[in-house]
């Protein structure tokens, strides 16, 4: 019985927690209506399903809905489910509920699988289905429900499966006390209940050493009992069938077809089927759970490869097995085969599974026995680099790349699993003797270099190190491949060994630049004593370079002081530090001494200062300069060392003090100026038309070149949506709109605007919309698709500040579903046409816009999209995401 979070919706104001046996109890009891809200796998539908037994226990009726059946009528779907029971019409059944007085209550299953567009719509149709019955309401979903004002729900917060919990589902099911030790790592390898469940069941019968694919083998196995190997035959057939065809349900006539292809007895279908390893809805049948279509695709690689190694590299090189490649790999028996596969893989995601034993014992010893040694190549490869000063180098310097190590693909995926390998404790000793190694070169390439560097003015020492540590270069030595991803990447498990390691050699001292580097970087995540980061400080900051300095004062921003006497230590040796003449470093020290609490006294003095600034500048609101002195008011509240001082100063203001100072802000801010968004937020807040004119000048088109661009789109998309929401008239920028990019980005602008008028009707709006919409469609079309993603994803802050009970449209995607589906299905069929409306950074954008079109029609396309998606899978950089489209559109298909 979890702990889970009741929280009354709308309120924000949460309840202690309670455990799942007391949410039964009150949904039994009819005390609430109820949204179970989680992540997939959480045990959102067991909950529901227990409540709902519990519910008819006590003399009530439930009824569950299937929500991936929903197909826009809740008539059909009941008389669907009711039928299946007695064969009667829903309304008869419901209505003799209703006449024998015994309460009701619709448990509505997976509510985030209806697809974003008809949310509103399953949303009026269950509010006008309770209220018609009666009824209460039991919703389970991934997401919040749409128009949650017609629904009074509860929201129950479930949380994925904790670690606890997983233990216990496994331990249930195994009877023992602790769970077998070669069951751990695959049990932190499971997210769900299920892979738990599938744990517990075979933990007594697993050996040690094994991949996580022999866990769903050997459950296989278990379920179908004398006819596994048939069955398992079957089912790899069909997962092979699914990979082909980059599906991943099909009909029940392509199965009688594979059955008959392959002379096999319908009676093994059935057998699938009736074990839960296969399941039916409709005419189309699909594996029970994903896990098992990955884990029986897996197998089928095998089969097909027929112990080639090439075949089965290039299955792991397929997007379509992205998510399969562990259990791939874990699925060889041939050790030959094995050695083969592991000695040219190029990912090092695999070589990570590898190290933790995901795939299997054997796999593990060859991944430790690579990074072991790969070490000594490490270091003799540091102890012999070299450097030369070069204009395009990083910082002035650049690696002798002949001084440098070839690393084949195969050897760059093993230099990438070991950031988690030393996050995990592993190899620190050799880790740190390569970098002594490479310190040594540093400092005699310091002296070699520095009349050089001189006469170039190249801060040698912090080049060096930058170059050594940091690296930006295409060719780099293998060390600095392993620092740049530890401290680049998201690797917080640091365990209690490592710390205590640590701190332990933080404490002794006498550790280079970069071995003070790698320390650091590794003690993420935790908490160092603050008088040891004190003492680091004093003895490394006079020698230390550049990166390293910015290393050592986030460590003081996130150390741990257990009493004023430490902080104050640490407060010390900061403010003692000598002028860095870097604005970025003295900023730094700024925020870590704003951090550890060393500027509060400062701060409640300059509250008198700011005071006597505001009433300056509101003495004359038409001053062009007292203007832009407003806007500087306003934007120290985000980036001032005093910033609370000044939060403070116009919290305390007037209504309409606070509303003049922020339309001089909005007038005297320039074209390039940093948080136009909360200040265009704040200024709308007050519901006065009259500052529609301060807004409006923000509706204008940004310039193709900005140094800001997502904050540009952020502010265009918010003037439109408030100056819309003030009833305040649009500017004519259709003059300024010169280039299809900038009409596109215009038309955009011009939707969210009609959208956002609360004083037109439905039809109004959308007839105001219609010349933007073709727009579009037409010219705009090479563009639209860019430009509508960035509108889309503009970042936001504040809209519920907007006062009145309008809604907010902000997406153009959600009010015009369809028009927007045609224009990324136009941009798929011709990705070559499409451009960026900035320019300079459409390459990146390129693939971000070509997800969003596939997720686009996944959510609202038809089954004509599948073959054009499809055509993506095979795609280095889209295929997985083109998979992952594929999945959404065809469960949404089924369930129409």
């Amino acid at each position: 019985a979890d702990p889970v979070t009741v929280v009354p919706f709308p309120c924000l104001a949460n309840e202690d927690p309670i455990s799942s046996n007391d949410v039964v109890r009150r949904i039994a009891e009819g005390q609430a209506e109820c949204l179970i809200q989680g992540p997939s796998g959480c045990g959102k539908t067991l909950l529901a399903s227990q409540a709902g037994c519990a519910f008819a226990a006590h003399d009530g009726v439930a009824v569950t809905l299937s929500i991936r059946d929903y197909a826009g009528s809740l008539k059909n779907l009941l008389d669907r489910e009711v039928g299946l029971l007695i064969g009667r019409p829903a309304t008869t059944v419901l209505g003799a509920v209703r006449r024998a007085n015994r309460p009701l209550l619709f448990v509505i299953d997976g509510y985030n699988e209806c697809a974003p567009s008809e949310q509103p719509s399953l949303s009026r149709g269950l509010a006008a289905l309770a209220r018609v019955y009666e009824a209460n309401l039991l919703i389970t979903s991934q997401c919040p429900v749409a128009r949650s004002d017609l629904l009074s729900l509860h929201v129950i917060k479930v949380a994925p499966a904790a670690p606890d919990t997983k233990t216990a589902i496994a331990l249930n099911i195994t009877g023992g006390d602790t769970l077998p030790e070669q069951l751990e790592p695959l049990l932190d390898s499971v997210t769900t209940g299920l892979g738990a469940r599938l744990i517990g069941e075979v933990g007594r019968d697993l050996g040690g050493g094994k991949s996580r694919y022999a866990l769903f083998d050997l459950f296989v196995r278990k379920r179908l009992d004398e006819a596994a190997t048939d069955g398992i035959a079957l089912l790899s057939r069909i997962a092979g069938w699914l990979s082909e065809r980059i599906a991943f349900s099909l009909s029940n006539r392509d199965v009688d077809r594979l059955l008959d292809e392959h002379h096999i007895p319908s009676s093994l279908a059935d057998r699938l089927h009736a074990t839960g390893l296969l399941t039916r809805r409709g005419d189309r049948v699909s594996f029970e759970h994903e896990l098992f279509l990955d884990a029986l695709a897996a197998e089928h690689v095998l089969r097909h490869a027929a112990g080639d190694p090439e075949k089965v590299l290039r299955a792991l090189a397929a997007p379509l097995n992205d998510g399969r490649k562990t259990l791939i790999v874990g699925a060889i028996d041939d050790d030959r085969l094995l050695a083969d596969v592991l000695a040219r893989v190029t990912d090092g995601t695999i070589v990570t599974a590898c190290l933790a034993g995901v795939c299997g014992a054997p796999a593990q010893r060859w991944a430790e026995w690579q990074c072991a040694e790969l070490w000594d190549r490490l270091c003799i490869e540091a102890a012999g680099v070299r450097f030369r000063l070069a204009e395009k180098g990083w910082n002035g310097v650049a690696f002798e790349e002949s001084t440098l190590t070839t690393w084949t693909p195969p050897e760059r995926a093993l230099l990438a699993a070991m950031p988690q390998r030393l996050v995990e404790g592993h190899d620190l000793d050799a880790a740190l003797k390569t970098i002594d190694a490479l310190d040594r070169r540093l400092a005699d390439e310091t002296d070699r270099l520095r009349a050089e560097a001189r006469e170039r003015k190249v801060a040698l020492r912090s080049g060096l190190f930058a170059n050594a540590y940091v690296g930006q270069s295409v060719a780099t030595p293998g060390i600095t491949q392993i620092c740049t991803g530890l401290h680049g990447g998201l690797f917080r498990n640091v365990s209690e060994t490592l710390e205590r390691t640590i701190e332990h050699r933080l404490k002794a001292g006498r550790l280079s630049p970069g071995q003070l580097y790698l320390l650091l970087a590794l003690s993420r995540g935790t908490d160092i004593a603050a008088p040891l980061i004190a003492a680091t400080i004093e003895t490394n900051w006079p020698t230390a370079p550049y990166h390293l300095r910015l290393d050592l004062l986030d460590a003081a921003r996130m150390s741990r002081s257990t009493n004023d006497g430490d902080q104050a230590a640490l407060i010390a040796a900061l403010e003692a530090l000598p002028d860095p003449g870097n604005i970025f470093i003295s900023s730094m020290i700024v925020e870590a001494l704003q951090g550890l609490g060393a500027l509060n006294a400062s701060e409640r003095e300059h509250v008198t200062v700011v005071r006597e600034q505001v009433e300056q500048c509101l003495a004359d609101p038409k001053d062009p300069d007292r203007q832009a002195l407003a806007y500087g008011l306003h934007s120290a509240q985000f980036d001032h060392p005093y910033a609370g001082a000044y939060c403070e100063v116009i919290a305390d203001l007037s209504s309409n003090k606070r509303k003049a100072l922020f339309t001089m802000a909005a007038d005297g801010a320039d074209d390039t100026a940093f948080f136009l968004g909360p200040l265009l937020m704040e200024l709308a807040s007050f519901g006065d038309p009259g500052v529609g004119s301060s807004i409006a000048r923000w509706t204008g088109l940004p310039p193709k070149v900005c140094p800001m661009p997502q904050d540009a789109i952020a502010v265009f998309v918010i003037s439109h949506i408030v100056l819309a929401h003030l009833g305040c008239p649009l500017p004519d920028r259709r003059g300024d709109a010169i280039d299809p990019p900038m009409q596109a980005l215009s038309a955009c602008g011009a939707i969210l605007y009609w959208c956002n008028r609360a004083d037109l009707d439905e039809a109004a709006k959308r007839q105001a919309c219609d010349t933007a919409l073709r727009i579009l469609a037409g010219d705009g079309f090479s563009t639209a698709l860019n430009v509508i993603r960035l509108c889309e994803h503009a970042l936001i802050e504040g809209i519920h500040r907007l006062p009145g009970n309008a809604p907010i449209q902000r997406s153009i995607l959600s009010r015009f579903p369809a028009e927007t589906a045609d224009i990324c299905r136009r941009a798929l069929r011709d990705a070559d046409s499409q451009i960026g409306l900035f320019q300079h950074y459409f390459e990146f954008d390129r693939q971000h816009d070509m997800t969003l079109a596939m997720d686009v029609l996944a959510r609202h396309g038809d089954s004509t999209d599948l073959g054009l998606i499809k055509g993506y899978a095979d795609d280095n950089k889209l295929g997985k995401q083109a998979i992952e489209a594929v999945k959404l559109l065809e469960e949404r298909l089924g369930a129409l």
